[in-house]
């Protein structure tokens, strides 16, 4: 019983300091979008295949280790991560609206040249998420259809994991984001497989073997990344050899990060606990320094456009990071609605709270 408490222990290290390597890459991969350097986009390029697939693979991983046996009917379960991910994915979703809403007023002082439509709003937040106003959370509406997918197949790991990679190199339609869901799947099923299969077993090899994956892993992502690093689709070979390149890339940092306890790992470890609230949050932290603090749109060469986007990273990072900290972490409602933490918080209880409050306070 103490060996199993130690794994976990030692698998929940691991996973944070691969969440907080990975939410780094997503807040600097962002960035470029109010960049026009070429050098920083092929950087943030090849970058790509070390990001998302981490993610949905330590949450396939983490889904076999603590949620599976948890729920024995998939509605509980579809409940539950709908409250996590699709619950603040749409509130987000109407704060980006009121957010363009109040700057196209500021901007042409007109509501007659308001260019907003509630029927698009609608339809791009319920079923075109990456068409919506806070199209980055297209994430969390992914990974929610693939927790469905996962528990409806969650004692066929194998199965999943041969229809996530047939999937892989079938184009499906864009609503429900499905060609992203087609994209992914395979990563999350990886990570059910390798605990079925190895539970912690990976985490026992010689210091030296991770080492050696990860330089094999870089020179591969670095020899299949020349041929075509402007034209690559995501659903071609060359890019899934990538991806499972830059995915063993950084499990195996990871796990020598945390075997030899260095300082970064500590770090690492840390931003990997606020991976949720740096993703649900950071892109209105880069809005206001980039949008509202500095000229957006300048173009930036040398020191000047890495100094930016280290700045811009920062924010991002370190933004919602404190606004959980010192705000969210206080106030279950809060959690609840921005970054879909879990939570004693019942709405109606709060409703009722509210109302009896109002009730006294006009007397």
């Amino acid at each position: 019983m103490a060996s199993t408490e130690i794994n976990k222990k030692e698998i929940f290290e691991i996973t944070t300091v691969l969440k907080g390597m990975a939410i780094i890459l997503v807040v600097a991969f962002h960035v470029f979008f109010a960049l026009k350097d070429r050098t920083y986009y092929a950087t943030c390029y090849y970058l790509r295949p070390f990001r998302m697939p981490v993610f949905m693979f330590v949450s396939g991983y983490l889904y076999m280790m603590i949620t599976r046996d948890k729920y024995q009917s998939l509605k509980p379960l579809a409940y539950e991560k709908y409250k996590r991910l699709l619950l603040p994915m749409f509130f987000l979703q109407v704060i980006g609206a009121l957010e363009n809403v109040l700057i196209n007023l500021i901007k042409f002082d007109s509501i007659d040249s308001l260019n907003f439509s509630l029927k698009d709003f609608l339809v791009n937040a319920l079923f075109y998420p990456q068409a919506s106003f806070n199209g980055y959370l297209w994430f969390v509406y992914v990974l929610f259809l693939i927790f469905i997918a996962a528990h409806i197949f969650r004692k066929y790991p194998v199965v999943l994991f041969l229809i996530g990679l047939g999937l892989y190199f079938v184009r499906m339609p864009l609503m429900f984001d499905l060609n992203n869901f087609r994209l992914y799947l395979q990563y999350f099923a990886l990570g059910m497989l390798v605990f079925h299969y190895l539970k912690s077993a990976y985490t026992k090899l010689p210091w030296w073997v991770y080492l050696l994956v990860v330089v094999a892993g870089i020179a591969v992502n670095s020899y299949y990344f020349r041929y075509t690093p402007w034209t690559q689709r995501d659903d071609s070979f060359l890019y899934l050899i990538r991806s499972y390149a830059g995915l063993l890339v950084m499990l195996s940092l990871a796990v020598l990060l945390c075997r030899f306890k260095v300082a970064p790992a500590r770090w690492l470890a840390w931003m990997g606990k606020y991976s949720a609230s740096v993703y649900f949050l950071h892109m209105p932290f880069y809005y206001i320094l980039t949008v509202y603090i500095l000229n957006d749109g300048i173009i930036l060469k040398g020191v000047e456009l890495w100094g930016y986007s280290l700045l811009t990273i920062v924010v991002g990072i370190g933004g919602p990071i404190l606004l959980d900290k010192y705000l969210i972490s206080k106030n279950q409602f809060l959690g609840m609605l921005l970054v879909g933490r879990k939570g004693s918080f019942v709405f109606k209880d709060w409703w009722s709270d509210l109302l009896h409050k109002i009730h006294i306070v006009s007397k």
